[in-house]
C-alpha cells in the first residue's frame, strides 16, 4: 500500500467512525473534501478543517458568520 493509499484509507476509517458517533448522538454531519490534504467537517453548526499533508495532521475551527 502506498503512503497516499494509506492516508486515504485512514481518512475513510476516521470519517466512518465520526459519522457513526454523530448518528448515535443525533448530530448532523457534513463532510466536504476541499483537496487531497484538507477536509471540512460540519457538525450541526460548528465547522472544522482537518489538514493532513502526509507529514503531520492539524485542525482549525471554522467560524461561520451570518449576515
Amino acid at each position: 500500500m502506498s503512503p497516499n493509499e494509506f492516508k486515504q484509507w485512514k481518512k475513510q476509517e476516521f470519517n466512518d467512525a465520526l459519522q457513526k458517533s454523530c448518528d448515535d448522538d443525533g448530530l448532523t454531519l457534513q463532510i466536504i473534501n476541499q483537496d487531497s490534504d484538507t477536509t471540512i467537517y460540519i457538525i450541526n453548526n460548528e465547522g472544522y478543517a482537518l489538514h493532513n499533508d502526509g507529514n503531520r495532521v492539524w485542525w482549525d475551527k471554522i467560524n461561520f458568520r451570518r449576515g
